[in-house]
C-alpha cells in the first residue's frame, strides 16, 4: 500500500505516467520503475482502490490512506462519461461507439472498485455518499446496456457476439458489490449472467469454459466459481464444490517444486 500510494498521480490516479523515468513519474529518480505497461488509468486506479479497501482504508474513515482512497474516487467520478462508462484515455472521448478493446476491462474493474466503496459504507449503516451512489447507478446502467445477448461481456458493444469469461469475471464483480451497497438489480440481468456461466460449464470436475466449453487456462474455472458463489449465491453446490477440489490439485501438480520450496 506504501508504495501504491508513493506512485499516485497528482490528481489522484493510477498510470503508465506515474512510472518509469517521464516527467510526470513517481518513482525514486535513481531507480525508476521498469515496464510501465499503458495507458489504462481506470483499470489500474480501480485495482489500487480495491486494495486500499480491502486494507481498511476508506474515504471517510481517517485511516492512513484514506486520503489517497478519496483522491482516487474523486478523479474517477469526475472523469465518468455521459454514458456512465469509466473509461481510460485510450477512449475517444468524441465517440459514445467504437470503444477499444479493452474498454470492459477497464469499467468493469473500476465499477467494482466504486461499488466496493459503496457497500462498505452500507454496510457501516452510513448516510449514502450522494455522489458515489449516483456514479454508481451509472456505471451500473452501462454495465446492463453492454450486456451481450449471450449473457456476458467482451471487447466490443456488439451484443450479437459471443462473450468470453475473462472479461465477463469484472462486470459480474461490479454487480456483486453493487448488490451488497443495496442496490437492486434487475433479476433478468443476473439470470442472463447464469445462463452464460451454465453455457460454458464443461460438465467435468466444476470447469468453465473460455468462449464456449473449451478451457484454455484454468482461471476461467475460477470466474465460473465466483459468479456462482458471489452473484448467484450458490456457494455450497457441487459444482463450486468440485471446482475447488479440482482446481486444489491442479495446483499441487503444476507448482510442486515451489510447495516442496515452502515446506
Amino acid at each position: 500500500l506504501e508504495w501504491l500510494a508513493r506512485h499516485q498521480a497528482d490528481d489522484g490516479s493510477w498510470s503508465d505516467r506515474c512510472l518509469g523515468a517521464g516527467s510526470q513519474s513517481k518513482c525514486e529518480k535513481n531507480a525508476p520503475c521498469s515496464g510501465p505497461g499503458g495507458p489504462y488509468e481506470m483499470a489500474l486506479s480501480g485495482l489500487a482502490l480495491l486494495a486500499f479497501q480491502a486494507g481498511g482504508h476508506y474515504d471517510f474513515n481517517g485511516n492512513r490512506y484514506s486520503e489517497n482512497v478519496r483522491r482516487a474516487l474523486d478523479w474517477m467520478i469526475a472523469c465518468q462519461r455521459s454514458d456512465g462508462g469509466l473509461l481510460g484515455s485510450k477512449q475517444d472521448r468524441t465517440r459514445r461507439r467504437q470503444f477499444y478493446p479493452q474498454f470492459m476491462y477497464e469499467h468493469g474493474i473500476a465499477a467494482f472498485a466504486l461499488a466496493d466503496a459503496c457497500a462498505v459504507s452500507h454496510a457501516l449503516g452510513r448516510p449514502k455518499n450522494e455522489r458515489h451512489t449516483e456514479a454508481l447507478g451509472k456505471a451500473l446502467k452501462f454495465i446492463e446496456e453492454m450486456q451481450h445477448d449471450d449473457g456476458g461481456w467482451r471487447y466490443t458493444e456488439h451484443w450479437e457476439q459471443p462473450s468470453d469469461t475473462s472479461v465477463t469475471g469484472w462486470p459480474m464483480l461490479a454487480l456483486k458489490s453493487a448488490r451488497e451497497a443495496g442496490v437492486g438489480l434487475d433479476a433478468r440481468q443476473v439470470e442472463k449472467v447464469r445462463a452464460f456461466f451454465e453455457a460454458r460449464a464443461t460438465g467435468e470436475r466444476g470447469r468453465t469454459g473460455y468462449l464456449n466449453r473449451g478451457v484454455h487456462t484454468e482461471a476461467t474455472t475460477g470466474v465460473g466459481m465466483l459468479a456462482r458463489q458471489f452473484l448467484l449465491e450458490e456457494p455450497d453446490t457441487p459444482y463450486v464444490r468440485e471446482a475447488a477440489d479440482f482446481l486444489a490439485q491442479h495446483a499441487e501438480q503444476t507448482w510442486p517444486d515451489r510447495r516442496s520450496d515452502a515446506g
